[in-house]
């Protein structure tokens, strides 16, 4: 593999057989978390948990409603370019799928899953 295309194209591919019937990506896998946590009632307590601890960490503004949108690939530079160009970037509320991911995470590796 050279390139970052080709680097692409072969995550794509173990993406695409990890979500096929029968793998552990699948949408109706006996290991998802809605079969994991079903009839749970501390699931919905985590959930809170998650949220707070993830508003928990910024104070942003609140006289104005606007947003600032990125999109791109891990590591290209859109956080260096967003500090670099915006003053006063720390006063938003960065909205971040990975930090929520790493919570998630951290509680299944608790939860021993």
């Amino acid at each position: 593999m050279t390139g970052s295309g080709g680097l692409c194209g072969a995550v794509a591919a173990q993406l695409t057989d990890l979500s096929a019937p029968g793998q552990p990506l699948h949408a109706n896998c006996d290991r998802r978390t809605a079969v994991l946590y079903a009839g749970d009632t501390d699931r919905a307590s985590l959930h809170k948990d998650v949220i707070a601890k993830y508003l928990s960490r910024a104070s942003p503004m609140q006289d104005g409603r606007s947003a600032i949108v990125t999109a791109g690939p891990p590591a290209a530079g859109k956080s260096t370019a967003l500090h670099a160009e915006i003053v006063g970037l720390d006063t938003y509320r960065i909205l971040d799928a990975v930090i929520v991911k790493e919570y998630l995470i951290e509680q299944a590796l608790d939860d021993g899953i």
